[in-house]
């Protein structure tokens, strides 16, 4: 399991992700990104902003 430590990290380099590439204005950092490092869309958020749901889709079977 994934525990978030609400660092931000993983918000902030988003724009060498091409599938996010509407979530930031081209500075790399997720739109949705609040000051306190929380997402504003976590119930709604893309399947690749889910690291337990794409670990389980796509990694879990070369890991």
């Amino acid at each position: 399991m994934f525990i978030c430590t609400k660092c931000g990290l993983c918000c902030r380099n988003i724009d060498k992700i091409p599938k996010l590439a509407g979530f930031h204005i081209g500075d790399g950092v997720c739109i949705y990104l609040s000051e306190d490092n929380l997402c504003n869309i976590y119930s709604t958020r893309p399947d690749i902003c889910n690291v337990e749901k794409m670990y389980n889709l796509y990694y879990k079977v070369i890991m």
